[in-house]
């Protein structure tokens, strides 16, 4: 589908930029918002926080959080996000299915120091 594509971007479909970022955290959910809080009161290092829903990345940004439109589900949003040295990856994506993809394709963003994931059952442990 790549030759019919348009050069020009959608408004939606902007490069993610996560230079100078130390932490990513995956999903901005309940969990996420927690986990980037907690990051940023406890290290004061900068703290980049995606996700999909573009109503919670918006109310996030208002919010003065450091959040940016992404979707880990989506293989362009994997070839366009820019390169990227993190010290910690943080998943709390709602699907094991969602975190164990992101987790094969971060290295396309670079080196990314430890993953953690935030595990719902016992049985999704093992698979993390």
């Amino acid at each position: 589908m790549r030759p019919f594509q348009s050069n020009a971007r959608l408004p939606c479909d902007t490069l993610a930029n996560l230079k100078g970022a130390d932490i990513l955290i995956m999903g901005m959910g309940r969990v996420g918002s927690g986990a980037y809080d907690a990051m940023n009161d406890a290290y004061g290092i900068r703290v980049c926080g995606i996700d999909s829903d573009t109503r919670q990345v918006t109310r996030l940004q208002q919010a003065g959080r450091n959040v940016i439109l992404g979707d880990a589900e989506d293989a362009d949003f994997w070839e366009e996000v820019e390169q990227a040295t993190l010290k910690l990856v943080m998943l709390a994506m709602p699907t094991l299915g969602d975190m164990v993809q992101t987790v094969t394709r971060l290295p396309k963003i670079g080196d990314h120091g430890p993953i953690t994931a935030v595990a719902k059952y016992e049985d999704e442990r093992s698979q993390l």
